[in-house]
């Protein structure tokens, strides 16, 4: 999603218009039922949820002036004016939050290579061309990145593409396998192996109780906080 790769640059006007394009879309859906047009709304959130993520942080810290947790006050929203009107504030203090993030938890070429493997995760990141992009030595790079994030190269990329695919299993159809090619595994039993270790059950399992979660009750709006942190549950369809 562009939005996520305009987020993780810095471009946080332009995800900003981009989010009021999608809401533009859905008010001109006439066909869109108010539990799909919710739905559409908590995706992008669950984007800006992921990306905060990858810095250490939590949707629940952004509070606004009267300290009240801004991801709370959307469950007030009951028509597309509101979100907007939700969205417009809740950019602003957004775009403070994740800035604090980036230059308070990681040193300049670590924030770069962050950034990077976000944007890129579904590509083959290799450690010495890492390196290379962020101007340092292989092993000191390796060394730095481990002691910052507190994961080697391997790990974090495989917990970047992870969330990336839980994502995609909360909001879309499509098959296991193309889950796993979309966000860098050319092996789906490799996929399924990593998947299983850091969420705790497979990505079928995973997908089915998503399903079941969206048949029994379409008013509960738990599909993305199954394993994802900051994101609490709608109560209001417009």
């Amino acid at each position: 999603m562009r939005i996520r790769d305009n987020l993780i640059m810095g471009l946080i006007d332009d995800a900003k218009n981009m989010v009021m394009q999608i809401l533009e879309f859905i008010a001109m859906d006439k066909i869109l039922s108010p539990y799909n047009a919710f739905k559409e709304c908590v995706e992008i959130v669950y984007t800006f949820a992921n990306v905060v993520k990858q810095y250490g942080g939590n949707l629940n810290d952004i509070k606004d002036e009267k300290q009240n947790v801004l991801y709370d006050t959307i469950n007030y929203c009951e028509t597309l004016e509101d979100m907007k009107n939700w969205f417009n504030k809740f950019m602003i203090y957004y775009a403070k939050y994740l800035n604090k993030l980036k230059n308070q938890q990681y040193r300049r070429e670590i924030s770069k290579a962050i950034d990077y493997i976000n944007i890129h995760y579904m590509k083959d990141i290799k450690l010495s061309d890492l390196a290379k992009y962020v101007g340092m030595d292989s092993a000191y790079f390796s060394f730095l990145f481990k002691k910052e994030t507190g994961n080697n190269l391997t790990d974090y990329i495989n917990r970047v593409r992870i969330e990336k695919a839980k994502e995609y299993l909360s909001f879309s159809d499509i098959n296991i396998y193309e889950v796993a090619e979309k966000v860098g595994y050319a092996n789906v039993s490799y996929f399924s192996k990593v998947f299983k270790q850091l969420v705790g059950m497979s990505p079928t399992k995973f997908k089915n109780i998503l399903k079941n979660s969206k048949n029994t009750s379409k008013g509960n709006n738990n599909i993305a906080n199954q394993g994802s942190d900051g994101m609490s549950k709608g109560k209001k369809y417009f």
